[in-house]
């Protein structure tokens, strides 16, 4: 496959992340495929760093979620709604994300589809996550981490710690300096990518979600309408049916 400059991969500096990888799926066969889990619930949310290309291509300029590697996970975005779920409550849920409707996005008013995933494993720090990828995952991890490329989210623990809690932000590596989370040098923006500090200075967890990837689809272009009310701060859905119940496909599902 043509290397496309649009697409980043590891160590890439381009503008969007390559999701070439991904089948644009049918509303059909996301119906068909996903029913045995129809009734789990779900949660839906606007990727407001998507944007359509000239190409009518879909691209995806921010690390979360990141779908590099053919594996979806979700860890530098969403940072309360991962919050509002315990690790143990995640697993079998639903993540939807949709296309942003700004108007310099390209989509018009109308949210599509981005992508679709089953939750299946979580963690609680990016050591776990990280140990579990290159075990499970080594091509994955290899362009999903930070210190290396501008659109990875998991973060590589330093070597030869021996004391320290793995959810302080001083125990990884930091991002490449130009990472969506760390454009100015010094910026401790991706320190929240790793824990959230409450009032009382305490660190705490944020889960980080894995997609199963028999269960995750990925749209590289707008093919599946979404036609229901989103409302601001709307996140929990539902059931993935009653989401699912308001979808629409264009007339030309592979334009």
């Amino acid at each position: 496959m043509g290397c496309n400059p649009n697409h980043s991969g590891a160590g890439g500096d381009n503008e969007c992340q390559d999701i070439r990888g991904w089948q644009n799926v049918s509303l059909t066969d996301l119906l068909s495929r996903s029913a045995p889990f129809a009734q789990s619930e779900c949660y839906v949310y606007t990727v407001k760093t998507t944007r359509r290309l000239s190409d009518g291509s879909v691209c995806q300029s921010g690390s979360g979620p990141n779908l590099e590697g053919s594996l979806a996970t979700l860890c530098t975005c969403m940072h309360h709604m991962r919050l509002g779920r315990t690790e143990r409550d995640w697993p079998n849920t639903w993540v939807v994300g949709l296309t942003s409707t700004d108007k310099s996005s390209g989509f018009g008013e109308c949210h599509y589809l981005f992508y679709v995933m089953r939750v299946q494993r979580v963690f609680r720090t990016h050591k776990e996550l990280f140990e579990f990828l290159a075990k499970e995952y080594p091509s994955a991890l290899a362009v999903k981490l930070a210190h290396k490329n501008r659109r990875g989210d998991v973060f590589r623990p330093r070597t030869g710690i021996t004391d320290g809690s793995w959810s302080s932000p001083t125990m990884y590596l930091p991002p490449v300096p130009n990472h969506t989370h760390c454009k100015v040098e010094g910026s401790t923006k991706w320190h929240r990518d790793v824990s959230s500090q409450g009032d009382e200075g305490k660190r705490t967890s944020i889960p980080l979600l894995v997609g199963d990837p028999q269960m995750t689809f990925v749209w590289n272009r707008p093919t599946i309408r979404y036609r229901g009310e989103r409302g601001v701060r709307r996140k929990k859905f539902g059931t993935l049916a009653e989401l699912l119940g308001c979808l629409e496909c264009l007339r030309d599902e592979n334009m």
